[in-house]
């Protein structure tokens, strides 16, 4: 395949020879106009920074051997510096600092080095030096139409094209054991390399900084392989090889029609990209070493139409499945594997962590052992999953997929308990339905394992509350207990009806709220009570630090009651020191109608300071014994 018009003549090689090389030692340069070829072989080391005046041809079964040397290459104008018909092309640097520099746009396929499609001996070996700077249609680095491509050190860099930025494979077999391919761009897919049939191996070397399209279906910026309708097409990744830091999908692996895309891993590392760690939309994959980790999305994604394999090894990180995974042996998941909620996904044979399974919950899971099972939620309480016996439990977490507005009412049987993740996201009712509430008979956990998630819900509690993260906004009435288990505790905005016999006894509460719960109107005196952690002064068990008389309250009416209080209502005098001193620790507010009839408590913690310093100018001589009680 020829360029179209505009470019500039071949250097075709092999056509004559002029001369033998003597020895065959390397020939210095510093032009490829007039190349010499001994027995179908030239070895040439450029003596200087070179300008191509036309393109090099290697065809005819001949081998073109050339040493950088340290200098730059420069490819002619808007044209491809190499193509191979049939022939051998090696590319060294002995020096280290030797580049093959694009010039312009190529139209069409191939870059810098083009491989014809009709030739299956075309050879292509990079030991060193830099390919840079290329723009082509696709392949910009290498294009391959078929042949062998050894990438054994050296480096592909800054080349850009519509599909393979770095290189594109359309037939042959490219094995990468060495070198980098690195900020590498494709304004569709494959920054680094793109596969549409042929094979890739890569056991070393890196691809990294790489880009893709980034819209709606997040492309492979590392690795793409989109197998063509009716060919196979392969990636396989081992040993030291790194894919890493690219802005979208790290591997990308996909088929149009009949086409056959295979991906295995047994060694390596995947990680750090701003897409998937591995998108597998249909085909198969194998995974029996290496990582994939530190993704922005899932770390392996498997298609509805895709199967995973897992052999002997352990996989980490978050997994999406859709379609089937088998496990082998020793297979286990440490981390999270997120299982569609329809019956196309299926988890066979595996150990695994954490699962978190879609709604409609329709997905399987079979001769498997897990140490977490959580159901995601969908737009409503899954009634039909919330267990009824006293002693059981379910998990519960709002998915970061959907907007939380539940359709129904959650009922929590006694003894039952059910752990809700707030996850960060919003929790209300549908504005549609009316009277949606969460009735609790038995024990609710709300956790919020990332920040800002808030439910809206109306609570009534006879049970257990733990009030273990999140923001409660709804109306929450009290007739058992509100408690917490650990840090962060629930921040309650809303609403609290605290009714006789009620326990409130941690909560991150601002304000309070008094409802008349008798049948005739009537005031209330509410009363504030601090406990300071005591130990390093003596202090009361509590301290009235506050109080208020609501108005006149009429029978089921409320009125909200704000106490405030300042560094200096938590200070105590220090003798030894002559100042007013905040104890440092955990403190406690007490709210009730008196000392004896503490109706709701909450904790924080203070910092120790000073608040008031006084000169001891009346200070005696002699020390004064106190007298204490």
């Amino acid at each position: 395949m020829r360029p179209g018009g505009g470019q500039r003549p071949e250097t075709v090689i092999g056509q004559e020879i002029d001369q033998q090389n003597s020895s065959g030692d390397y020939s210095e340069v510093s032009s490829l106009d007039q190349l010499t070829y001994t027995n179908k072989e030239c070895k040439v080391r450029l003596a200087a920074d070179t300008v191509m005046t036309g393109s090099v041809t290697v065809d005819s079964g001949n081998s073109l051997t050339i040493d950088l040397n340290g200098h730059t290459l420069t490819a002619p104008e808007n044209s491809k510096a190499f193509w191979i018909r049939n022939g051998a092309l090696t590319i060294e640097d002995s020096i280290g600092t030797g580049v093959i520099q694009g010039s312009g746009t190529v139209n069409g396929y191939g870059g810098a080095i083009w491989m014809s499609s009709g030739d299956s001996n075309n050879a292509l070996t990079l030991t060193g030096g830099t390919i840079r700077g290329f723009n082509a249609g696709y392949g910009a680095g290498v294009y391959m139409g078929n042949g062998t491509f050894h990438m054994t050190g050296g480096a592909i860099q800054s080349c850009s094209a519509t599909d393979g930025g770095g290189v594109y494979v359309d037939g042959g077999s490219f094995k990468m054991t060495n070198g980098t391919i690195s900020d590498c761009k494709a304004t569709n897919a494959g920054g680094g390399v793109y596969v549409s049939s042929g094979t890739f191996e890569m056991s070393g070397g890196s691809i990294e900084t790489c880009t893709a399209h980034e819209g709606t279906i997040q492309e492979g910026a590392g690795v793409k392989v989109l197998v063509s309708n009716g060919k196979e097409a392969s990636f396989h990744m081992s040993g030291s090889a790194e894919i890493k830091s690219c802005n979208a999908n790290g591997v990308s692996i996909a088929a149009i029609g009949s086409g056959t895309p295979e991906f295995t891993m047994t060694g390596g590392t995947i990680k750090d990209n701003s897409g998937f760690g591995v998108w597998v939309d249909n085909g198969s994959a194998v995974i029996s070493g290496g990582s994939v980790k530190g993704s922005e999305r899932y770390d392996v994604y498997i298609g509805s139409r895709a199967a995973l394999k897992v052999n002997d090894t352990q996989v980490g990180g978050t997994v999406l499945n859709l379609g089937k995974i088998t496990g082998q042996g020793s297979a286990e998941f440490t981390g999270t594997v997120e299982n569609s909620g329809y019956a196309a996904a299926g988890i066979t044979g595996c150990k695994i962590h954490r699962i978190e399974h879609r709604f409609p919950y329709k997905g399987t899971i079979e001769n498997s052992t897990w140490d977490e099972y959580v159901y995601l939620l969908g737009h409503s309480w899954p009634t039909a999953k919330i267990p009824s016996a006293a002693g059981e439990s379910i998990s519960l977490k709002v998915p970061s997929y959907i907007t939380a507005t539940m359709e129904n009412t959650l009922v929590i049987p006694e003894g039952v308990t059910v752990t809700v993740d707030l996850a960060g996201k919003p929790v209300s009712a549908d504005a549609e339905t009316s009277d949606i509430k969460i009735i609790n008979h038995g024990t609710l956990t709300l956790i919020d394992r990332s920040t800002g998630g808030a439910l809206s819900i109306p609570i009534e509690n006879d049970g257990v509350l733990n009030a273990n993260g999140g923001t409660v906004t709804g109306e929450v009435t009290n007739r058992g207990t509100i408690q917490a288990t650990g840090t962060p505790v629930t921040q309650f905005t809303g609403t609290l009806v605290n009714q006789e016999g009620a326990s409130v006894t941690a909560g991150d509460f601002r304000g309070c709220t008094i409802t008349n719960n008798g049948p005739v109107a009537g005031k209330e005196v509410v009363q504030l009570y601090i406990s300071a952690p005591g130990k390093s002064m003596d202090k009361p068990a509590k301290e009235l630090r506050g109080f208020a008389k609501t108005q006149l309250l009429q029978p089921g009416e409320s009125r909200e009651i704000i106490f405030k209080v300042k560094d200096t209502d938590l200070a105590s005098f220090d003798e030894s020191a002559s100042h007013w001193v905040v104890e440092s620790g955990k403190h406690e507010a007490q709210i009730g109608s008196s000392a004896a009839d503490i109706r709701l408590r909450d904790s924080f913690n203070v910092k120790g300071r000073v608040t008031e310093k006084v000169h001891a100018v009346l200070l005696p001589g002699e020390r004064i014994d106190l007298l204490k009680r």
